[in-house]
């Protein structure tokens, strides 16, 4: 089941919108639907990753917000005790 959203917008607003979409391939519904789920996950919005197209989009987003610099990769050891850490804590557990 599906619903609408009703967005008053100015027109020279919508249009930029409407061209940013265009810009990344996507109609202007389906880039708003993007942006907002983007935006509702910085929130403890559902984090999972569920298709391909969630791991590109959230790769693409963490490169928007971060960079991609691979010279900025963690120490792996650092990794590895982060991550011990975390299923000691319980943290991560399949839901």
């Amino acid at each position: 089941m599906t619903d609408r959203l009703h967005i008053l917008l100015p027109p020279d607003e919508k249009e930029r919108y409407r061209a940013i979409a265009e810009a990344e391939g996507m109609n202007l519904s389906d880039w708003v639907r993007m942006t907002v789920r983007e935006a509702a996950n910085r929130y403890g919005g559902d984090p999972r990753l569920r298709t391909p197209e969630d791991l590109g989009r959230f790769f693409e987003a963490s490169d928007r917000a971060h960079g991609p610099d691979p010279e900025a990769e963690p120490d792996w050891d650092e990794h590895l005790r982060l991550l011990a850490r975390g299923k000691a804590a319980g943290e991560g557990e399949a839901g």
